[in-house]
C-alpha cells in the first residue's frame, strides 16, 4: 500500500511537472496557428511570418553553423576524451584540469578581445568567425563528457584487446567507439541544440543579412514587431521546430547516452 502510494504521488507531480512546462509551449503554438483577425485561413500567421521574416536562410545558415559545430567539437572530444580517459601519459591531469578552464570562463569574459582577433583573422561575417570560436567555447564540455564515459569503460577489455596485438588506433576504433557510441551520439545532439541556439557570439561576428542565423533573426524579427504577438509567437516555434525535431527523433540515444555517462570520475 505504502508503494502505490509512493508511485501514485510521484505520477501527480511528474503531471504537475509537465503541464507547467507545457502550458507555455502549448499558448505559444496556439498563438502562432491561430488566424489573424478576418482571416479564414488556419495558421496562415505562420505563413506569412516564414515568407516576410526570410528564416528559410535563416534555418539554412543555423544548419550549417550547428552541424560543423557538432562534427569539430564532437570528434576533437572523442579523441581527447579518449587520451585523458584511456591513456596513461605523463601530465595527463594537469592538461585535463587546464582544459576544464574553460568551463569557468563566459563568453562575456573574452568576447572584445576574441572580436579583435577574428577581425585581424579576417573571420568576421564568415561561418568560420562563428563556427571556430563556438567550437573552441564547446569543447571543454565535450572533453570532460567523453572522458567520464571511456573511463568507465571496463578496463580488462582493453587490456584484453592489447595483448592480443592490437595497437592504439585499433583498441580505439574497434573497442572504445563501439562501447561509447550511445555517449557520443548524445554529445552530438546536445552540442547541435546547443550551437544552434547561440545568439550573443552570431550577434557580434555576423553583420549581414544573407550569413544571420535563426536566432539572430528571430531576434531582429522581435525588434521589428514586438506587439504582433501572433507573429512573434509565429517566428519562435518556427526556430524551434528543428531543435524539437531533432530532440523527438533521438531522445532514446540521448537518454541512453545520459544514463551511461552516469559513471564514476
Amino acid at each position: 500500500m505504502t508503494v502505490s502510494r509512493a508511485r501514485t504521488a510521484e505520477l501527480i507531480v511528474l503531471v504537475v511537472v509537465a503541464a507547467v512546462i507545457l502550458f507555455p509551449v502549448i499558448g505559444v503554438a496556439g498563438q502562432a496557428l491561430s488566424p489573424r483577425t478576418g482571416a479564414s485561413a488556419f495558421g496562415d500567421t505562420l505563413a506569412r511570418v516564414w515568407t516576410v521574416g526570410g528564416f528559410s536562410s535563416a534555418l539554412l545558415n543555423s544548419f550549417v553553423v550547428a552541424s560543423a559545430t557538432t562534427l569539430i567539437t564532437t570528434g576533437a572530444a572523442v579523441l581527447a576524451g579518449y587520451a585523458f580517459g584511456a591513456m596513461r601519459f605523463v601530465g595527463s591531469t594537469v592538461l585535463f584540469y587546464v582544459l576544464l578552464v574553460g568551463l569557468i570562463v563566459p563568453l562575456e569574459g573574452y568576447l572584445v578581445p576574441l572580436y579583435y582577433q577574428l577581425r585581424a583573422m579576417d573571420l568576421l561575417d564568415s561561418y568560420a568567425g562563428v563556427v571556430l570560436p563556438l567550437s573552441a567555447q564547446l569543447i571543454p564540455f565535450a572533453v570532460f563528457w567523453t572522458r567520464a564515459r571511456f573511463r568507465a569503460m571496463p578496463q580488462e577489455v582493453i587490456d584484453a584487446a592489447r595483448v592480443d596485438g592490437a595497437g592504439t588506433w585499433t583498441v580505439f576504433r574497434h573497442v572504445v567507439l563501439p562501447i561509447g557510441r550511445p555517449a557520443i551520439l548524445a554529445l552530438a545532439v546536445l552540442m547541435f541544440l546547443w550551437s544552434w541556439n547561440d545568439f550573443l557570439l552570431s550577434l557580434i561576428v555576423i553583420s549581414s543579412a544573407e550569413l544571420r542565423t535563426a536566432p539572430l533573426q528571430l531576434g531582429l524579427f522581435v525588434g521589428q514587431r514586438t506587439t504582433d504577438i501572433p507573429a512573434l509567437a509565429s517566428g519562435a516555434l518556427i526556430i524551434s521546430l528543428p531543435v524539437v525535431l531533432v530532440y523527438v527523433l533521438l531522445q532514446r540515444q540521448l537518454i541512453q547516452g545520459v544514463v551511461s555517462g552516469a559513471t564514476r570520475g
